[in-house]
């Protein structure tokens, strides 16, 4: 890339006001202007009204020192020539010389650099996350409206900060309020140099955040990039989602429950065939919680029918453990106790294996070989 040309370079000399008092020859060629247009102008005026981002870097760099070196890149407008341009004002005593380039051509180096930066800017300026720059010292450098309005720092007295009270603040000290607490729980991780990521709440909102540190060839860490993504309506959404998901849950428990239900009155049936007998038939794998539940079901039915027998058939069940033939004991006590007896029929050879390994006695229970055999002897002998 070639060096540009001394006939970019034109100078002008002002008083400590900035009032233009010298202007020299090659900033009147590049401006198509004459000297006695100039003199008596102050510099700011310059400048172009629509870059307002200059004008506030002049007034902010004459505040910060009227005695330090100024470089800034603006838009100077003379007449009905505009140029972008840089200027190079340097303190001399009582007055300021300044030196002004003209950065826009295509091959100047300062221009390129300078539209990429201002693509950048608009792309930040324009973006829906809120993102904020700072310093190694946590002193705020940047930030766009959207972290502005996010934030909406407040002075003490409750009144919204403005632009400039933002600006070269220390971001630790913006965030003391009590709304800023979940910022201040993760200062000690947020800055990082490997940087971070998290989501946080602040007020009613949900946040992204991602904390990217910057660095510099010859210098190293230089600062960080702070962006916020507002995702209350995602969070919503997952919370309104979770809720949905573990109401469906729940419906299909309760449905899962009024199902077992009704499979353990189906697959345990109280039938009266008398008013003193009553016949339960047991279908089904038999184990000990199932056999628990029934010890319930069988003293309410021994209640409510008033009957002083129970038969208890097992034709149907498939496969009993050890804990159900325990359980089934206590069912027959329990029966016992309330004044009913229990009668086992339909016990299958596999079943009767089981049967004898535990302590029921014939003193314990009557039994027959089939239904039909108990109802039989139940019904034609008197007890």
């Amino acid at each position: 890339m070639s060096t540009p040309s001394r006939e970019h370079f034109g100078a002008l000399i002002s008083d400590a006001g900035l009032i233009v008092r010298e202007v020299d020859r090659t900033f009147c060629e590049n401006f198509e202007c004459s000297c006695e247009q100039l003199i008596g102008s102050e510099v700011s005026e310059l400048i172009s009204a629509r870059d307002r981002q200059a004008l506030r870097s002049l007034d902010r760099a004459l505040i910060a020192s009227s005695s330090r070196r100024v470089d800034i890149i603006a838009v100077l407008e003379v007449g009905e020539v505009h140029r972008l341009s840089r200027l190079l004002m340097t303190p001399d005593g009582q007055r300021w010389r300044i030196s002004v380039e003209c950065i826009d051509a295509d091959e100047n180096l300062i221009f390129s650099l300078f539209s990429g930066y201002r693509r950048w800017s608009a792309a930040l300026k324009g973006s829906s996350d809120g993102v904020v720059f700072v310093d190694q010292n946590l002193v705020i450098t940047d930030y766009n409206a959207q972290f502005v309005e996010f934030m909406s720092f407040r002075s003490e007295h409750g009144v919204l900060l403005g632009e400039e009270a933002i600006l070269g603040a220390d971001f630790p000290a913006l965030i003391t309020a009590e709304v800023f607490s979940p910022l201040q729980e993760i200062q000690g991780t947020m800055w990082a140099r490997d940087g971070y990521r998290g989501q946080l709440r602040l007020r009613d909102q949900w946040f992204d955040l991602e904390v990217i540190p910057q660095f510099l060839p010859s210098r190293g860490l230089v600062g960080f990039s702070a962006s916020f993504r507002d995702v209350s309506d995602r969070h919503r959404i997952e919370i309104e989602r979770e809720k949905r998901r573990n109401e469906q849950i729940e419906h299909r428990e309760a449905i899962i429950e009024a199902q077992k239900e009704s499979i353990r009155a189906l697959s345990a049936p109280r039938i009266p065939i008398s008013p003193t007998v009553t016949v339960v038939p047991l279908v089904g794998a038999l184990d000990r919680e199932r056999m628990d539940e029934l010890i319930d079901e069988l003293l309410q039915g021994a209640a409510e029918d008033q009957t002083d027998t129970m038969l208890l058939d097992l034709t149907g069940i498939t496969e009993i453990d050890a804990g159900a033939t325990t359980s089934l004991l206590k069912a027959i006590r329990a029966l016992r106790l309330v004044g009913a007896r229990a009668v086992l029929t339909g016990i299958k050879p596999r079943v009767a294996q089981i049967l004898t390994r535990t302590d029921l006695s014939a003193g314990d229970v009557t039994i027959y070989a089939s239904l039909q055999d108990a109802i039989r002897a139940l019904l034609l002998t008197p007890r």
